[in-house]
């Protein structure tokens, strides 16, 4: 069987003007194309109804036409290489007779030449800037010349160098500069140096910005001072002499603080070590089967000192890149514009599961508060956070957190209810303000917190008020005590003594403080608490300023002293010391008292005088003689401080 070679073909394929038809460059002769022009397409002779050109034609095609140049403008020294695109831009590159921009010739450059479509060419220099038309003269098949104008001037320009920031960055290079000036975007290759060592310009998609283009440095031997260099399609522009960037040693990381965050990120964490100004927005990185990069940089505040935000951590991930581990450790780094060494550093990192904070159990979780602190509880609350890291918001007030377990946080809310609105401010359908706990990245609705009404009132009255409504109960709850064993004993006498003298108390109350009752401001009446029944007072004074150092533990004891139970069990606990002699235990008594005695939360002290005067009629009862007697007792400071302060 013979075979026979058949070529299949369309003349009208890739050959869109008449230029490219009738070019024997783009349209093998043997095809017998040529140009219909009642159709205005490539074809072959027997499909044209009429004006059917070939390749000897003296017909002309349609005039020339330019659709787009690139770049617009170059600096005045030329050597800027021009790309012309349009349609019927002749047959061959000797059809090109000449290109000019703004009146300077631009001399083509026959190898680049596209039939047709596109041509190029190098500007000439000129003495100062210029704009004006493109222009392009070709030979038309009939042996005349044919111009075609761009709709667009192209401007010769004078690009300077004004300034760029940042100054400093690391030797490994990466750091993005931002390069000031003027005209720019002049040219076709742009490139920028400092002190010889590139800096890679971004991709100019905006040729309309002529004051900034961005550009990466890249790594260097230097570390002092460089000077900025660019050239526009060869022509150098120097920046300013007092504009240097500084290359620097590659930053370093020598310790991290806390070494642990929940997945759900955003704990703050705080890194020391070296050169973290030379990086512009560093990043912390965690990685764990892929990395998990922090969204915003890290706060850089020094040299070297900086506090970045932990990334989120994509727990399960997490769990199959550490299947065969009993711990949650991974990798954590920073990213530092190009510097490698701190991508992956040797600290026992670890992600830990996020804390959960329970709803209030009441009804529609509303909790009624009475006085002293809130509790909020839940679970895996300190794993990854301080008390100093949680936030607790009621309405759009602060209630400060004073302690946090695994289980609970305990805080101080305000002394007044606040307003029944939101974080955000809107108000609430209740009408009550709700409690948000905020840790990291996480934020847990808690309920609605409800003041009772009375409590509002009393609030508003004077401390001296409220410290002498306080003390009349506790003198009232004593005496009934009191009265109580004394009538059991037949004491009339002392009975009518302390009726008579709680009688005196009263009167005097209802009075009023600017009658009767001496009252003083809480700085000075701490003062009289701590100083002015004992004998210690220089000593004392030299012991709390020369100890600055323990702060943080007096914190936490403070913050044990708050909870009922625990402050019981210490005083009872002293009270069973017989080494602790009297004048110890009135010392001791006069500084909890104080220690206790909160602003805000006037209820506590009297809440403690009233259990341990419990304590001591019990225990008195049980004598032969039934006598109370506080002598011995770390109460007996207590309670004289208290009521005569």
């Amino acid at each position: 069987m013979q075979h026979e070679k058949v070529t299949l073909y369309n003349c009208s394929t890739n050959r869109r003007d008449c230029s490219e038809c009738l070019s024997n460059i783009t349209t093998r002769l043997p095809l017998n194309c040529g140009w219909c022009g009642k159709s205005k397409k490539c074809e072959l002779e027997e499909l044209c109804d009429s004006d059917w050109w070939d390749f000897g034609t003296m017909n002309n095609c349609d005039p020339p036409s330019i659709t787009q140049v690139w770049p617009m403008s170059g600096p005045f020294e030329g050597n800027t290489e021009i790309v012309v695109q349009g349609t019927n831009l002749e047959r061959h590159a000797s059809d090109i007779v000449s290109v000019t921009l703004a009146n300077a010739s631009c001399n083509h450059i026959p190898g680049r030449y596209i039939v047709s479509k596109k041509l190029e060419c190098k500007t000439s220099a000129l003495v100062a800037d210029g704009t004006g038309n493109v222009v392009v003269t070709i030979i038309a098949n009939n042996g005349d010349e044919q111009k075609a104008y761009f709709n667009e001037n192209f401007t010769f320009r004078n690009p300077r160098v004004l300034n760029f920031t940042p100054k400093l960055g690391p030797k490994s290079g990466g750091t993005v500069v931002a390069l000031h000036g003027e005209y720019l975007n002049a040219g076709r290759i742009i490139e920028a140096y400092f002190s010889g060592s590139p800096c890679q310009l971004h991709r100019m998609d905006d040729r309309n910005n002529e004051t900034v283009v961005f550009c990466n440095t890249t790594s260097t031997n230097i570390t002092d001072s460089a000077e900025l260099s660019m050239y526009f399609d060869g022509s150098k522009r120097l920046a300013p002499i007092d504009k240097k960037f500084n290359f620097t040693e590659d930053p370093s990381v020598k310790n991290i603080n806390p070494l642990s965050s929940m997945k759900s990120g955003g704990r703050k964490i705080e890194v020391t070590g070296t050169y973290f100004r030379s990086i512009r927005q560093p990043r912390m990185l965690i990685t764990a089967g892929r990395p998990f990069v922090s969204e915003q940089p890290c706060d850089v505040r020094s040299f070297g000192e900086m506090d970045c935000i932990s990334p989120t951590v994509d727990i399960s991930v997490l769990l199959r890149n550490n299947q065969n581990k009993d711990d949650n450790e991974v990798t954590v780094g920073f990213i530092m514009d190009a510097v490698e060494e701190v991508r992956k550093l040797e600290f026992d990192f670890n992600i830990v599961d996020d804390p959960e904070y329970y709803p209030f159990m009441g009804e529609e979780n509303i909790k009624e508060h009475h006085g002293g602190q809130l509790f909020v509880r839940g679970k895996n609350l300190n794993l990854a956070a301080t008390e100093s890291e949680v936030t607790v918001i009621i309405g759009q007030e602060e209630c400060k957190v004073i302690s946090l377990s695994n289980v609970q946080l305990n805080c101080i809310p305000p002394d007044t209810q606040p307003k029944g609105v939101n974080k955000s401010g809107n108000p609430t359908e209740n009408g009550l303000p709700t409690v948000i706990v905020g840790i990291g990245n996480l934020e847990f609705f808690i309920g609605y917190l409800k003041y009772p009404v009375t409590g509002q009132a009393s609030l508003s009255v004077p401390v001296g008020n409220i410290v002498a409504v306080f003390a009349l109960l506790v003198v009232v709850t004593t005496a009934i005590v009191a009265v109580y064993y004394l009538r059991n004993r037949k004491l009339d006498r002392q009975i009518a003594e302390a009726e008579e003298r709680l009688q005196t108390i009263v009167m005097a109350i209802r009075a009023g403080p600017d009658i009767s009752v001496p009252f003083s401001d809480y700085r000075k009446y701490t003062a009289n608490m701590i100083y002015d029944l004992h004998t210690a007072k220089q000593e004392l004074r030299r012991s709390l300023q020369n100890n600055n150092d323990r702060t943080m533990d007096l914190a936490k004891f403070y913050s044990l002293l708050t909870n009922k139970s625990f402050c019981l069990v210490f005083i009872r606990t002293l009270e069973q010391q017989s080494k602790i002699t009297k004048d110890e235990k009135k010392a001791i008594g006069s500084l909890l008292t104080i220690t206790v005695q909160n602003e805000k939360n006037m209820l506590y002290l009297p809440e403690i005088l009233e259990e341990l005067l419990t304590d001591a009629v019990i225990k008195a009862d049980r004598t032969k003689k039934g006598t109370l007697k506080l002598k011995r007792h770390i109460l007996e400071n207590h309670c004289t401080t208290y009521f005569l302060s």
